[in-house]
């Protein structure tokens, strides 16, 4: 790690214990930390989301879903929480950006990064997956098929 990415990490560290401060994110957590498992947040500008989001991450270390309404919106998120968790922490599961009616091969690279997201899920990591809700609604392959059918090379 060079001496740039160590203060950034020690900077993101001070910023997310700070968050732990904010009696409304700690109540939030609190919920979540429950077996009440809904909450609902409105309020929060910029990267408020994201802040909120890594802090929850790292308090109750399990995996996150964080659903937009476009490709955009999740695309900033993403970058957000990449900057506060790194990048091994956060996954971006894009929309396959054809339409069901197309008779299109989605790109390759869409669909490397889809299958990451869902390993990931898989295999019991516990990754932040940003996506849309039209994402969510497409067609995806059964988690126990993905582990049965992926290689592992060394």
């Amino acid at each position: 790690m060079t001496e740039t990415e160590v203060e950034r990490v020690m900077a993101t560290a001070e910023i997310l214990k700070s968050a732990g401060g904010s009696e409304g994110f700690r109540k939030i957590r609190d919920v979540l930390a429950s077996d009440k498992k809904k909450v609902l947040v409105a309020g929060l500008a910029g990267s408020g989301k994201s802040l909120l989001l890594a802090y929850l991450k790292k308090e109750l270390n399990s995996p996150l879903l964080v659903l937009t309404s476009s490709p955009e919106e999740s695309w900033k998120i993403y970058e957000d929480l990449v900057s506060f968790l790194g990048e091994g922490q956060v996954r971006l599961f894009p929309t396959l950006e054809i339409l069901p009616y197309e008779f299109k091969v989605p790109h390759s690279e869409v669909i490397g990064t889809r299958l990451e997201s869902l390993y990931d899920l898989a295999v019991g990591e516990t990754p932040v997956v940003v996506t849309t809700v039209r994402a969510c609604m497409e067609k995806t392959i059964r988690p126990e098929d993905l582990k049965r059918k992926t290689i592992q090379l060394k």
